[in-house]
């Protein structure tokens, strides 16, 4: 699935994702001192999929690190794994250069 970044405004987010595979960041000031990606995952709106898979997910740098390129889109390492409401892993892969989400196969 290829994913949209939205653009920060000033160094902060305008805007939350609200289509699957959009995402805002690297940002400061929403979680603690380090820096932290929003997004909603690419099953987002799949029929069928655990509500919690619907809202916003973040991650942190550090543990995770970014590398951003000229197109505007940012690599995420290491993998992402979202867990669910029972803490059950419901989406587990990668954000990778152009935007695109790569899921790991279960």
């Amino acid at each position: 699935m290829i994913g949209h970044r939205i653009p920060l405004v000033d160094g902060k987010i305008d805007r939350w994702p609200e289509l699957p595979g959009d995402y805002v960041g690297p940002v400061k000031g929403y979680s603690g001192d380090v820096e932290a990606m929003f997004f909603l995952l690419p099953i987002a709106r799949d029929v069928g999929v655990e509500p919690s898979a619907r809202s916003v997910h973040h991650i942190t740098f550090p543990p995770h690190r970014y590398t951003e390129f000229p197109d505007g889109s940012v690599q995420v390492r290491e993998s992402i794994a979202s867990k669910g409401a029972a803490g059950v892993t419901i989406w587990h892969g990668y954000l990778d250069e152009h935007h695109e989400w790569r899921t790991l196969p279960s």
